[in-house]
């Protein structure tokens, strides 16, 4: 909610994917450490987002599939 707060204000950039905005590693690691005190390494960053990823890659199979593409 910080970091969608923050976006809005124009304090973050994004990374724009298909399925939307996702925010960038460092910044979500700054937010960890100040608001939480807790480290936030890639590690967390990619498991944390490479379920949408993969459901997004299902959903154009998916859809490539019905349109007789794939």
């Amino acid at each position: 909610v910080i970091w969608a707060e923050g976006r809005t204000q124009g304090d973050f950039d994004v990374i724009e994917t298909p399925i939307g905005y996702l925010p960038k590693y460092d910044d979500l690691k700054a937010l960890f450490k100040l608001e939480l005190d807790k480290d936030y390494s890639q590690e967390d960053y990619i498991e944390q987002f490479k379920g949408l990823m993969g459901l997004f890659s299902f959903l154009m199979r998916l859809i490539l599939k019905k349109m007789k593409m794939l």
